[in-house]
């Protein structure tokens, strides 16, 4: 099955799945994500792999990290994306969401 961390490691900054241990988080910028995953098949077999995912990455400045959104443009992929400032954290979050769907070989 796709590594959805490894892959959005090569964006060069700190990435954890759901969420950091408490005193445990990376300095800024870093990223979170959660990978939602529904197995499909039909005739007997399931054979394939929807993945929902979303993407927060925390920063405390405002701009983007190129290499991030290239990764998702590298493999055509569609995605919405927000930002909100967290007063309490005193950081920007950018929210990406995207599915892709994936085969399992046999």
């Amino acid at each position: 099955m796709f590594n959805v961390k490894a892959w959005l490691a090569a964006a060069g900054e700190p990435v954890e799945e759901t969420a950091y241990i408490p005193d445990d988080a990376s300095e800024l910028p870093y990223i979170l994500y959660s990978d939602y995953v529904t197995r499909l098949g039909g005739d007997v077999r399931n054979l394939g792999y929807s993945h929902s995912v979303t993407v927060e990455r925390y920063s405390d400045v405002r701009d983007d990290n190129p290499a991030l959104e290239q990764l998702f443009d590298d493999k055509a992929l569609k995605y919405e994306k927000d930002r909100v400032w967290l007063s309490e954290e005193e950081c920007f979050m950018t929210i990406y969401q995207f599915e892709f769907l994936e085969s399992e070989v046999i």
